[in-house]
């Protein structure tokens, strides 16, 4: 007997992007808050070249500052001398600090630090909009941008808004971010599709079984023993053994404790056991991540 593993993670995350201009505004997390003087930072504040509060910190040397918890991708870190973000140090977080390597606006990242932060140089534009049933392959389409940082092995789709309504279904090992300055709405026409499947739509959902599946593997069936269902947040169920007791079920792996930190989908299931006669495992669903800066609507 097949396992199957058709699970489908969907995860959104709303935030408030922060505009260059404002002098304190909301991002992603508990917010960012940017000052253009220290008299906007809390009591003893400074308010760092980079637009950031820091408090004084004796163990950040030379400067002896620290930014503070609303201080966007540089929360917590020590301010270094002489580096606003972008230019040196403080930037190796976000975006190195190679020289040629334009400066990274905190203003323009989006997401949560624990699973993705998408940053550009300058906030995307233009409107999307999915008016009819839209395939798109997270490994070759086009729309599939390159951020300034943040974006390695995902296809991150950005635009000013996104509207959903008809279905997109997305394929490809990649996993799918769909990032929105403002807003992403559907109307009761609108779905999105990455999960994966066994019959009808036969491939899998974007960002399916990932590589550190194979670490997951567990045990295969003896004989004509069911395969494990996969793993994931959770230990898949383990398979059955045969019915005269001549073969044992497939053991599932271990579940992946680092899964609510990373952007991936679910794992495959096992072989069903009986070699050439086993059923085909099924395939692990897929994961999308929706980011807007203002607001998500899905109806």
């Amino acid at each position: 007997m097949p396992a199957m593993s058709n699970r489908l993670a969907v995860v959104v995350a709303a935030s408030s992007l922060a505009i260059a201009a404002a002098a304190a505004s909301c991002s992603f997390g508990n917010g960012n808050f940017e000052c253009k003087t220290s008299d906007e930072c809390p009591a003893a504040g400074v308010c760092q070249p980079s637009g950031f509060c820091s408090v004084a910190d004796t163990t950040c040397t030379p400067t002896g500052q620290r930014y503070g918890e609303q201080s966007g991708p540089m929360s917590g870190k020590c301010v270094a001398d002489g580096n606003p973000v972008g230019g040196g140090s403080d930037a190796g977080a976000t975006g190195g600090s190679d020289a040629g390597t334009p400066p990274i606006d905190a203003s323009f990242c989006f997401g949560t630090t624990k699973l993705a932060t998408i940053c550009y140089a300058a906030p995307p534009t233009g409107d999307l909009a999915i008016t009819s049933v839209t395939t798109l392959n997270t490994d070759t389409d086009a729309r599939c941008g390159t951020p300034l940082s943040g974006g390695t092995g995902l296809c991150v789709v950005a635009a000013a808004n996104i509207g959903i309504q008809s279905t997109l279904r997305a394929t490809g090992s990649k996993p799918l971010v769909l990032l929105a300055v403002n807003s992403i709405t559907s109307n009761g026409d609108g779905f999105i599709n990455v999960g994966s499947s066994r019959t009808g739509l036969t491939e899998r959902g974007a960002g399916s079984d990932p590589s550190t599946c194979t670490t997951m593997a567990g045990t295969a069936p003896t004989k004509t023993g069911g395969g494990a269902g996969g793993s994931f947040a959770g230990k898949g169920g383990n398979g059955s053994k045969s019915g005269d007791n001549t073969s044992t079920g497939g053991v599932a792996g271990e579940a992946d404790a680092t899964a609510g930190t990373k952007l991936r989908g679910g794992c495959l299931g096992q072989t069903g056991g009986g070699a050439a006669n086993g059923g085909a495992a099924g395939h692990g669903g897929g994961v999308v991540f929706l980011i807007a800066g203002k607001e998500i609507n899905l109806n």
